[in-house]
């Protein structure tokens, strides 16, 4: 298996990202199951890799960012504002529509509480699509200062991550808690991908620093509760960051893992739908004539989620639907010349949710 770049992309970035939608989609199908049967190693597993879980992500998303932070304006705003608010609208409406309806059978006078619910949308999102739409927040605050010097703005954005300020808006806090993660992937992409590189060449010498990582990050989160302390979950999230970067670079070496990089390829149509296939999925296993452990459920909620998100996006393909994935031309600043992110798998999105780190 070839490593390094297949067609002028990174091939280990698409494991490291599907690494990352993987952990995202098990953390909302453990809240999809709820308290009604145990889930212990979920359980156990989720709040291990909830130090990193969203660092690693935020730092993807900002690995590519300086082939677009120097174009005009315009077209800046177009692809990587306009491009996500699209699709958090689009789908915040269709995560919508069952409450809805729901709502309106129930009493037909709550359409006016309904509407309020749907307009708080779009301020102060929820559930996973919280990512897609603070995403362009990190963008513009990114170009606004891409003259700033990094020795400069990741230190501020350090303190400020510690500093989990508590304000109210959501998005804020998450932006404030995430924006040196972002900001780190724009500004240290060369180091990254060199890094991802040799990792990716030299598996041996990377699998004993990664169980070496393992060990210390295992002792640091169950026994000294570092990821309570506020120095200490940024410690285990750079930490923890760099641990699954280097593992999505080793595992592209073998073929048993290329499932990941097709999801990591695939990640914004894996994020777009799985919030509603979970639902569904959950319902669905509702109806089993087995009991099934926790565990169990969480895991077929989690593949039959992310393989749902896939078939949806294969079967629209050539369709009218299709939009649901690919952004019209109506729905561009500058219509004709903006490839559709969704549509290609190497130009794929990195997203997660609201109450989930």
């Amino acid at each position: 298996m070839a490593i390094g770049t297949a067609g002028g992309r990174q091939q280990w970035v698409d494991h490291t990202r599907g690494i990352c939608i993987v952990l995202i989609v098990m953390l909302h199908s453990r809240y999809a199951v709820g308290d009604l049967v145990a889930v212990p190693l979920f359980d156990a597993f989720i709040e291990l890799v909830r130090p990193f879980r969203l660092p690693a992500l935020f730092l993807v998303s900002g690995l590519f960012l300086a082939r677009l932070i120097d174009r005009p304006w315009p077209e800046f705003l177009d692809r990587r504002v306009l491009h996500y608010a699209y699709f958090y609208a689009l789908w915040a409406s269709l995560e919508f529509a069952p409450a809805l309806a729901t709502g309106l059978l129930r009493d037909g006078a709550a359409l006016a509480t309904l509407a309020a619910d749907y307009g708080a949308l779009f301020v102060d999102p929820h559930g996973p699509l919280w990512f897609i739409y603070a995403l362009p927040f990190f963008f513009v605050i990114a170009k606004l200062l891409r003259r700033v010097p990094g020795w400069v703005v990741l230190p501020v954005a350090a303190l400020v991550s510690m500093a989990e300020l508590q304000t109210g808006w959501v998005i804020g806090d998450r932006i404030a808690s995430r924006y040196f993660y972002f900001h780190a992937g724009y500004v240290a992409a060369p180091m990254v991908f060199a890094a991802g590189r040799w990792a990716a060449q030299h598996p041996a010498r990377v699998l004993p620093l990664l169980a070496a990582w393992a060990v210390v990050h295992l002792l640091a989160v169950t026994l000294l509760s570092l990821a309570t302390d506020p120095v200490g979950a940024f410690a285990l999230g750079v930490a923890g960051t760099a641990g699954v970067l280097l593992a999505g670079a080793v595992l592209s070496r073998t073929r048993a893992a290329d499932w990941l990089a097709y999801l990591g390829s695939r990640s914004l149509i894996v994020y777009l739908a799985f919030p509603l296939l979970l639902i569904v999925v959950r319902k669905l296993l509702e109806f089993s004539p087995v009991p099934l452990a926790g565990d169990l459920r969480v895991l077929l909620i989690m593949a039959g989620s992310m393989l749902g998100a896939l078939l949806i996006h294969r079967l629209v393909r050539g369709t009218p639907l299709r939009l649901l994935f690919d952004r019209p031309s109506w729905a561009m600043l500058r219509q004709g010349d903006v490839p559709p992110t969704a549509r290609t798998p190497g130009a794929a999105v990195k997203v997660q949710p609201r109450a989930l780190d």
